[in-house]
């Protein structure tokens, strides 16, 4: 074997054996620091970094889930004490609808067929008959039937009782300071909502004053 391949072959055979010598002794590096460490409970591995990296990039997306699901529960309850307050501060009985409820019982029709047989009266009619103490044509009187129709007419709009909302309700029909109508049914309380609904025939006022307790 000439002289250069043996140099060859030397160069290969000291280079393994630093390979090996450095590997046993990174071994015995790592042994070393692992045994100094046992007290603190924590040793020294060969771990890939990537490893690492991946938990780390776990963790974050659960912190980010986790605080989008904060977020959610917080906008859902706003929105709901939103709607709670606005419950809170709308009135039971609003103005206007009082009014709308007059204008509309005005016009409804009752069971009372005028005395010549022409029509049914309104309640608008009824009002002017009982002031004028007209019969129907069955002989009953205009007063008898407008209050059996405004009762049944508030019963289906306005009911109250000690468990609802509205607590009372009044009516009272007025022509010229004489009272034609009076009824006023349930609790009277503090609070109360109302309207006035005037007309007039050959210069006679006739006033409607409904209220509401709640």
């Amino acid at each position: 074997m000439d002289k250069q391949k043996k140099d060859f072959l030397k160069r290969g055979s000291l280079n393994l054996i630093r390979q090996k010598s450095a590997h046993q002794g990174g071994a015995r590096t790592l042994h070393r620091l692992n045994k100094k460490m046992n007290n603190s409970g924590h040793t020294y591995s060969s771990v890939p970094r990537s490893i690492f990296c991946k938990n780390a990039y776990k963790g974050q997306e659960e912190i980010v889930g986790f605080a989008l699901i904060i977020i959610i529960v917080a906008i859902v309850l706003l929105v709901f004490l939103s709607i709670s307050l606005k419950s809170d501060n709308k009135e039971i009985v609003e103005s206007y609808e009082i009014e709308s409820f007059i204008q509309a019982t005005l016009q409804h029709t009752s069971e009372c067929i005028r005395s010549d047989g022409a029509e049914f009266l309104n309640v608008q009619k009824l009002i002017l008959g009982c002031n004028d103490e007209d019969l129907c044509s069955d002989d009953k009187s205009n007063c008898e039937i407008l209050n059996k129709t405004l009762n049944e007419i508030m019963d289906s709009s306005w009911k109250f009782g000690q468990t609802r909302p509205i607590k009372g309700r009044k009516i009272e029909i007025i022509s010229d300071g004489k009272d034609i109508l009076y009824l006023e049914q349930g609790i009277k309380t503090g609070n109360i909502k109302g309207a006035v609904q005037e007309f007039y025939r050959s210069g006679n006022e006739i006033v409607i004053n409904f209220e509401v307790y709640y």
